[in-house]
């Protein structure tokens, strides 16, 4: 499998009729190399940013996601997982594994992963998209710190729950010594 693509499969108690058990399959393309912008709106602080999550923007990715989704789709026609399948509900039973009919429902319904990082990335002053330093503090701002998930340079292939608070707790050791 290619470095960082991740299929996971979990078991949903919800899913669970008195005569039926389920589960879900999802599949999470965890190493994108695209990139989206987040950008103000206005100079007004209470307009919402403009986002751009940059879906499929390299074209490396969306290949790489149906690689993903016709594995699953593959696992869920194979015993003992084909027996215990109710319904396929993205992309949907009626959509084919050709490229195409995927790929477009794949644009269609695609979701975040709602773990987004890097965009506030940590990197030299040299380099001219990263923000802040290796400590956090903001490039040309003194005593301005941002330590969060937006200062990875490099999207963890997982959750970033852990990592964030890693991160956190290192940037807070270097500032208790300043």
């Amino acid at each position: 499998m290619e470095e960082g693509f991740d299929l996971h499969v979990f078991a949903r108690a919800h899913f669970r009729t008195a005569h039926q058990s389920g589960f879900q399959m999802g599949v999470s393309l965890m190493k994108p190399r695209s990139n989206g912008q987040l950008r103000l709106r206005s100079a007004d602080p209470a307009d919402r940013p403009l986002v751009d999550l940059g879906f499929f923007a390299d074209p490396d990715d969306l290949p790489r996601f149906l690689e993903g989704i016709r594995l699953a789709r593959r696992l869920a026609r194979t015993e003992p997982l084909s027996s215990l399948v109710i319904a396929e509900q993205f992309t949907g039973s009626a959509t084919s594994d050709a490229s195409d009919d995927l790929a477009m429902a794949v644009r269609t319904q695609v979701r975040t992963y709602n773990h987004a990082a890097g965009t506030c990335r940590m990197g030299p002053v040299a380099d001219p998209d990263a923000v802040v330093d290796g400590q956090g503090r903001v490039h040309g701002l003194d005593g301005l710190f941002v330590i969060d998930a937006s200062i990875m340079p490099t999207i963890p292939a997982g959750n970033t729950n852990i990592p964030t608070v890693m991160v956190a707790e290192r940037c807070a050791a270097w500032l208790g010594r300043n």
